[in-house]
């Protein structure tokens, strides 16, 4: 059979493994973060945030349109699925391309030669399939899958080009990688950053090798990478844009008219130089000039964001109507900038502000020759729509004349800040204000003691900079403790730790460095790699890391499986935490993954240097480059490993290579190379165990790995080939097939459908025609996707916070869509235009602030009339201002029975007047939304707030949860929950509906369905649901008179409880945070109550007794650390603790502690660990013995001031140790 057959049947079987594994493994409905958009925009064909996936979407809803509704989301994350195995595919090929090139014969292949080139390429590719971070894309609905379809694609293309560049026409294929690059756009920009390796394959084919020509080619290669990215792409509908303002504006001409010229232009000179170039055989010309039509082809799928957007669907993100607004839509104007070569440090001073472009608004002005017409307030009458022109026009009886025109609704003027120079460096890293803590954590921060900070406003005249401030307050602290006036020293540390929480100097460039290397390089792209070709600590995010913050050393770090590094890195690993091991994201790979890429990039690099090179700069510009360019802060919100898929998809291929390496070697080196090889490895990990331990001894284990390998080839070395690459392929197999064992349980995402219960469950929550507030991504996406898609109550409108800031959210707000009503917002259009009261600040004008609570109908006036703008101290152009805090609204009783926000006949509190509550001090649009909403409310429609409570300020006290949304009412909650938390009142009966009956729970009882760390933290949510209810039924049925109702409300909350652990099981909903331990502890006040229910009294001692051994067990790690680890774990320590004093005391039967004080006390309760509770009889007393005496220790031996100052702040923390055993153990660090 010839080589080109196999080559193709083997490729189409790695395909089929490839979607065989992707579809069995496949999410059936929307996942949290953005799939849900990415869904519903495909789906539905609507537009999403910016910068858009036009392409995504169209392929998206070709996908899903033959399927139900139901089954629109298996579809388009089916598109992922087969974009990956197709990604799968092509990177088959590319291996064997690359292998097929390192064979003696190249024309000419052995039998044992085609095995080995064959075999490297399933390998490569099969672990490649098997990856974490590229699996986890594969099987949901965003666009990273199809992006790395084109990465793949256009690296292949290139290399096929390789073959084939003495033929005729060759180039056709670079025209046709330039629009899979055109195409890529309307995906992903990721693509464009496999230009470099393209423009090298180009130069080592067509060129002799020189430096000059290296050079010459990589700078080239960023040229055209930075012309398609911040030229081509922005800067062709910029001036597109210019076109169509310049033709309507300034030539009198309609809407488009511009736009359509620039089109037929652009065609034209293309067409033109195609001709030109050809009839005088300039073809290098040509096939730049068609590479950069079929890329404009390609780019065009952006021409249906602006169709879309035209017909104002429901979900119009930014509402890109026009090229202008296009543009921002494309340049993420939304989100802001970030320097990367040259900017700031993150508390560098700010000494002007620059003009930014103007913001440009299609719109129909009332004009009286060249004047636009003003209102009475001053604001030009200009409208979006022509209708509303022509109706106003009439009205008013203006007579006016309405022209098309486009206006600048923001100037931009000042919108920049202009920093201190002195404070700003080149490749800036640490840039972002706020994050000053973590980036001082991260880098070591001392400072450069040259360059102090400038006082702070208020300190400027008595201080020359922050140096002299602080030095001036730390004398004061000293003389009060001399004075014993601790108090005052109390306060002023805490008035010194808030003036210096951005660091007292500007950082040092080191510094800057040390953070670009520790986090940005290390923790946010060498720990996902080493998650797909080392090993997998756990799901869980890692925020702080390893020399951050607080070290976290069990949450989100890479591994080995082999303990004797893992230990050195991450403390002991006998007896891990059940967090670690119970966690499904626990993968060891023992690093066999990267020994066979490592010996694969070596020998690339020995054999094949130019090969090596272009493989490399797909590896660097798809990994570390990407990192440099996103300059990413401390605490991202999530896990960004997505995002470096094409870095670790490159490093498959030495995989792959490593397989033909293996099987090479064995015919081109003797012993003494074997000898050699590993004497230099084993001398290198050696060298490096005295700079880092861990590392020396990964070197020394994948060096005897190797040589083991390498030695194994060396004992067959005459054995015939076809045998011998068959030996190797057995071999290598077994690391694809670890990697798929072990990630199949937390990648395998069959039947869960959380995500979309969840939504569904907010929206039952609401009765019909509500207003649904949202947050975060993971509260609104998935709501849409139910409601657009599958569409599931859509009587209720969903209304996004974060996205209210916006005059387009607000638009669309006011819109009627599917069965819901317009929000009722009374602000017009160009109240609330972009660049108008984007911010409004309080102001209290000559003291006259009420102190009784005013109309918050006079407040909202008084903010919307021209007259309450003011120039304010630090702010350059005169800002909208309002005088009056405390605000009220009436109560309409008989609205609010008649329709149904008020429930007589369930809520016996007396109905309210009035409802009062205190505005912050600075209101953003969403609040001053929220305010016109609520100042015009009738109470004729319900008002719903889903996520925190308390984010929701003095309106916390009128909620009423009716399972997992907080509703308006017309009620007041006096004190508080029994966790400290915001005070609201239940629905009893509709609540106890939806929990018990009509909520669904995305399968998450089932063992074998995967909940992940993301669906774990709205789990948390869920059951802190279930537990407040619960709280709530045995507060009545203990506060019931009658005896039948009493056991009624108690047997209901033992019922809640139960569908609580029933639904959400512990074997497979993952305890990790305090929830829980309420749920216990309402079981216990329970069997407390009702001492004869001896059923229930045996459920909670056994759920306890469960829980409480895993506790035991993880105490029993901490408690066997050395005072190195103890100060290193001293949080997730003091976790373990506090979780089985939760336990201890719930179970007290005289209930001696209520389990919540401890979050309250001052540390005050006399000593209780006299009584044991449900501990009585395990390991805990003997435990508790020790951990005093260990802490000791661990202070005593920290010899670093502010390490240890860190240590006692914990320890004292009631969140983090319980108070009243830690002053038993230190009673010293009290005094």
């Amino acid at each position: 059979m010839s080589y080109r057959l196999l080559n193709n049947v083997v490729g189409w079987a790695v395909f089929i493994i490839a979607t065989t594994v992707y579809m069995m493994t496949l999410e059936p409905t929307t996942s949290l973060w953005d799939c849900g958009e990415y869904i519903t925009t495909a789906n539905q064909m609507e537009v999403g945030h910016p910068p858009g996936a036009p392409l995504f979407m169209m392929l998206g809803r070709i996908f899903s349109a033959f399927f139900s509704p139901e089954n629109a989301a298996w579809a388009v994350n089916a598109m992922s699925g087969l974009s990956s195995s197709f990604s799968i595919l092509f990177l088959f090929w590319s291996i064997t391309m690359l292998a097929r090139k390192l064979a003696p014969n190249y024309d000419k292949l052995s039998a044992g030669d085609k095995l080995a080139i064959l075999a490297s390429g399933a390998v490569g590719a099969i672990a490649y399939t098997f990856t974490d971070s590229f699996w986890f894309s594969a099987v949901e609905g965003e666009v990273y899958a199809m992006s790395s379809f084109f990465t793949a694609v256009v690296f292949w293309a290139i290399l096929k080009w390789e073959t084939v560049a003495h033929e005729n026409h060759s180039d056709r294929w670079l025209i046709l990688i330039f629009f899979l690059m055109g195409l890529s756009i309307g995906v992903h920009l990721l693509n464009l950053l496999a230009i470099p390796a393209i423009c090298f394959v180009y130069y080592f084919k067509k060129f002799k090798y020189s430096p000059q020509g290296i050079l010459l080619t990589g700078v080239l290669s960023i040229v055209i990478l930075g012309l398609i990215q911040a030229v081509i792409i922005p800067k062709t509908v910029d001036l597109a844009a210019f076109f169509e303002r310049t033709f309507v504006n300034n030539l009198g001409m309609g809407f488009n008219v511009g736009t359509a010229f620039f089109a037929v232009l652009l065609i034209s000179l293309i067409v033109v130089g195609a001709w030109l170039s050809t009839k005088l055989k300039r073809p290098i010309i040509n096939t730049a000039i068609m590479s950069f039509a079929v890329l404009m082809i390609g780019y065009s799928s952006f021409s249906m964001i602006v169709i879309r957007s035209n017909a104002n669907t429901p979900l119009d993100e930014n509402n890109p109507e026009t090229l202008t607004s296009l543009s921002s839509y494309l340049k993420r104007e939304q989100y802001g900038s970030w320097p990367i070569a040259y900017g700031p440090y993150w508390n560098a001073p700010a000494i002007d502000a620059k003009h930014k472009s103007p913001t440009y608004m299609k719109a129909f002005v009332l004009k009286r020759g060249p004047m636009i017409l003003r209102r009475n307030d001053g604001a030009q009458l200009a409208f979006n729509n022509k209708y509303e022109a022509e109706q106003y026009n009439e009205n008013n009886q203006l007579g006016a004349e309405i022209t098309a025109e486009y206006i600048v609704t923001d100037d931009g003027k000042y919108a920049e800040q202009v920093f201190d120079p002195r404070y700003c460096t080149v490749l800036p890293r640490m840039y972002r204000v706020g994050e000053g803590p973590s980036y001082m954590a991260w880098s070591g921060y001392e400072g450069d003691k040259n360059y102090p900070l400038p006082a702070p406003q208020g300190y400027q005249n008595d201080y020359r900079n922050m140096a002299d401030l602080v030095s001036a307050v730390q004398s004061q602290i000293n003389r009060a403790n001399m004075s014993n006036d601790f108090s005052s020293a109390e306060q002023m540390k805490k008035q010194l730790a808030g003036i210096t929480k951005d660091g007292i100097y500007k950082p040092t460039f080191g510094e800057n460095l040390s953070y670009m290397f520790k986090y940005q390089f290390g923790w946010m792209y060498f720990r996902y790699f080493l998650w797909n070709f080392s090993g997998r600590q756990n799901d869980l995010q890692g925020y702080s890391g390893i020399g951050g913050g607080d070290g976290k050393y069990l949450e989100g770090n890479w591994i080995t499986g082999l303990d004797f590094i893992d230990e050195r890195r991450l403390g002991p690993q006998e007896n891990i935490p059940h967090k670690v091991m119970d966690n499904k994201g626990y993968n060891k790979y023992y690093l066999l993954p990267l020994i066979l890429a490592l010996i694969g990039l070596i020998y690339h690099l020995i054999y094949k240097p130019k090969d090596w090179f272009v493989v490399m700069l797909l590896f660097l510009f798809t990994g570390l480059a990407i990192c440099i360019y996103l300059n990413q802060k401390p605490a991202e919100p999530r896990e960004r490993d997505y995002a470096y898929a094409a870095s670790f998809y490159a490093f498959s291929i030495w995989i792959g290579i490593g397989v033909w390496a293996l099987y090479d070697l064995a015919r081109k080196i003797n012993w003494l190379n074997v000898g050699i090889i590993g004497a230099v490895g084993f001398s290198f990990g050696l060298l490096t165990m005295g700079i880092n331990m861990a590392f020396g001894l990964s070197i020394f284990y994948m060096t005897l790995v190797s040589v083991v390998l390498i030695g194994l080839m060396m004992a067959i070395k005459n054995v015939p080939g076809f045998a011998r690459a068959f030996v190797v392929l057995l071999i290598t197999a077994s690391v694809p097939i670890l990697m798929g064992m072990q990630n199949w349980d937390d990648h395998n995402r069959a039947n869960r459908y959380s995500a979309r219960d969840i939504a569904k469950s907010y929206l039952d929550s609401c009765d019909p025609n509500a207003i649904l507030f949202t947050h975060g991504d993971n509260d609104t996406f998935p709501l849409w996707y139910v409601q657009e898609v599958e569409k599931y109550r859509t009587d209720v409108r969903v209304v996004n916070l974060s996205l209210l800031g916006t005059d387009w959210h607000v638009n669309q707000s006011k819109r009627k869509a599917y069965d819901s009503e317009p929000v009722p917002f009374t602000a017009e259009e160009y109240q609330y235009r972009q660049g108008t009261r984007d911010v409004v600040y309080f102001y209290d004008i000559d003291n006259r602030e009420s102190s009784s609570f005013v109309p918050a109908i006079n407040v909202y006036n008084d903010i919307m009339k021209p007259s309450s703008r003011r120039k304010l101290r630090g702010v350059r152009k005169e800002q909208y201002v309002y005088n009056q805090r405390k605000v009220s609204i009436p109560v309409n009783k008989e609205n609010a029975i008649k329709y149904g926000i008020a429930d007589t006949s369930e809520i016996k509190m007396p109905l309210l007047n009035e409802l009062t509550w205190t505005i912050k001090g600075t209101m953003i649009k969403s609040d001053l939304m929220v305010l016109d909403l609520l100042a015009h409310y009738d109470w004729t429609r319900p008002i719903y707030f889903a996520g925190n409570a308390a984010a929701h300020g003095d309106l916390q006290k009128y909620f009423q949860m009716e399972g997992l949304t907080y509703k308006l009412s017309p009620y007041q909650i006096s004190g508080q929950q029994p966790f400290g938390t915001a005070a609201y009142t239940y629905h009893e009966q509709k609540t106890y509906d939806n929990l018990m009956h009509n909520f669904e729970w995305g399968n998450m009882s089932d063992p074998n369905v995967l909940v992940d760390y993301y669906t774990l933290r709205m789990v948390r949510n869920l059951r802190f649901q279930f537990a407040g209810f619960a709280s709530e039924l045995i507060t009545n049925g203990t506060n019931a008179t009658d005896s039948i109702q009493k056991l009624e409300k108690f047997q209901r909350a033992e019922d809640v409880l139960d569908r609580c652990f029933e639904v959400m099981p512990l074997n497979n909903v993952a305890p990790d945070d305090a929830v829980y331990h309420y749920l216990i502890r309402h079981y216990y006040d329970l069997k407390h109550l009702n001492p004869a229910n001896t059923a229930l009294a045996e459920k909670v001692d056994s759920l306890a007794h469960n829980i409480a051994s895993k506790r035991l067990d993880d105490l029993t790690y901490f408690a066997g650390l050395d005072s190195e680890w103890t100060g290193r774990q001293l949080k997730e320590f003091g976790k373990a603790i506090y979780h089985l004093e939760l336990i201890r005391q719930s179970s007290l039967t005289d209930d001696q502690m209520r389990t919540y004080q401890l979050q309250q006390q001052n540390g005050e309760t006399p000593d209780s660990q006299g009584y044991y509770g449900i501990l009585d009889g395990t390991s805990y007393d003997a435990l508790l013995g020790g951990i005093g005496r260990q802490l000791n220790m661990m202070l005593r031996a920290t010899k670093d001031g502010n390490l240890k100052g860190s240590y006692i702040n914990m320890l004292k923390n009631p969140r983090d140790f319980p108070p009243q055993l830690i002053r038993q153990w230190l009673p010293e660090i009290y005094k």
